[in-house]
């Protein structure tokens, strides 16, 4: 299917589209709960050769050395890879970005809960620093322990608490102020792990976690996990995480993935379809055959 000379995107179009972003560093902290670092210890782990860490002074800063490599895979498109033996805690390095991530979400969300999104819920005990990269910038995002803050090169872009005291926290982000740095330092996760041994809720069981909503005292939930809370998509990307497959308690129902990706194939393909557009090389849609159970 060849692309009419209008629905080819000019270069400024794609340059606004295709933004740089990779991780950078994973700061763990001494407070960090034992059962949340696992074997890891508390130091920097460099994700990145961009980034370069002054351990003594503990500041970590971009390097122009590696500038070249922004674009190596394409424009917009970083490839990054954690190896390591089994054991050495690669799982683990994962793990604690998704929690920094969650803690992130909770509080920015607090008070803005929607219908279909799952309430989410405030890990105790997590101290640690993302530092992420977006569009040549250096970014932070500290979460450390009942507080948050994103740090913009060095200088504090906005900071929220949980709780104080142990009383709920009243500070709370304007949508507008969120709105206005989220643009330039929030992205969302896709999480991909069909390992029949992850996110199983029995491994995370230990954790506490809070409910955090500017009304409960500081008390521990005792009967939620809060990785149970990440599976779900259809909150307008209110969460900006989600775990896939959909996780069941630890189990996958892969009949149930196998509908919703043809369910999916199928809505892009009559998109493209209607929007003439090439969705994928070589194929286009053809029929959509509709069959009907009562069972």
């Amino acid at each position: 299917m060849n692309k009419k000379p209008k629905d080819i995107p000019k270069q400024n179009d794609l340059a606004k589209f295709s933004r740089e972003f990779a991780l950078g560093v994973l700061h763990i902290l001494p407070n960090c709960k034992q059962t949340l670092r696992k074997n890891l210890k508390d130091e920097y782990y460099v994700l990145n050769q961009r980034c370069i860490v002054d351990t003594e002074n503990h500041i970590v800063s971009l390097s122009s050395l590696n500038q070249g490599m922004i674009d190596f895979f394409g424009k917009g498109i970083a490839i990054q890879a954690i190896v390591g033996v089994n054991g050495s805690g690669k799982s683990s390095l994962f793990e604690l970005i998704y929690r920094i991530i969650n803690n992130l979400s909770c509080l920015l969300n607090r008070g803005k809960r929607r219908k279909a999104s799952e309430q989410l819920y405030y890990i105790d005990d997590l101290w640690a620093e993302l530092f992420v990269i977006i569009d040549g910038k250096l970014f932070c995002i500290a979460c450390n322990g009942d507080s948050i803050c994103v740090k913009k090169d060095k200088f504090e872009v906005i900071s929220i608490k949980a709780f104080e005291n142990n009383m709920p926290s009243q500070g709370t982000v304007l949508m507008v102020d969120f709105i206005k740095w989220a643009k330039e330092c929030l992205f969302y996760t896709i999480v991909s792990n069909y390992s029949m041994q992850a996110f199983n809720a029995i491994d995370y069981g230990c954790e506490s976690c809070f409910l955090i909503d500017g009304k409960r005292r500081k008390q521990y939930v005792e009967d939620r996990i809060w990785v149970n809370s990440l599976f779900h998509k259809n909150d307008g990307y209110l969460t900006p995480i989600v775990l896939n497959p959909y996780r069941n308690n630890g189990s996958v129902d892969m009949n149930r993935e196998y509908g919703l990706t043809i369910y999916r194939l199928s809505s892009a393909m009559i998109y493209a379809k209607e929007h003439n557009k090439e969705f994928m090389k070589d194929y286009q849609l053809h029929k959509i055959h509709y069959t009907y159970s009562d069972s």
